[in-house]
């Protein structure tokens, strides 16, 4: 979990790494299959340093996945079959922790 407004390109360069797209959006698809909604994102999360609320699915932003105002949020289309998911190792935002995977270099 990064800082918030941090990238995830910060938060892996950070961890002597680099952000791994298609990990992320790997590990964040199988947890809302499992759950079947948002809600699997939260443990995804917690399990990584994060602490939130509950589950909140969001419009498509590029600082998402991530924490914002308590909840972790993810973008809506994680939960479909979609292949543009929209995620951005360079995205961020003020208020968002993001949640980022990361690879060695």
């Amino acid at each position: 979990m990064g800082a918030a407004g941090e990238t995830c390109d910060q938060v892996c360069l950070g961890l002597g790494q680099v952000c791994n797209v298609d990990t992320t959006v790997s590990k964040l698809r199988e947890a809302w299959s499992t759950a079947g909604s948002a809600d699997g994102i939260k443990s995804v999360m917690e399990a990584n340093g994060g602490v939130c609320i509950n589950g909140a699915n969001n419009q498509d932003y590029y600082s998402l996945p991530g924490i914002g105002n308590g909840n972790c949020e993810i973008s809506d289309n994680y939960g479909t079959a979609d292949v543009s998911v929209m995620f951005n190792c360079l995205g961020s935002f003020a208020t968002v922790e993001r949640l980022c995977y990361c690879s060695d270099l």
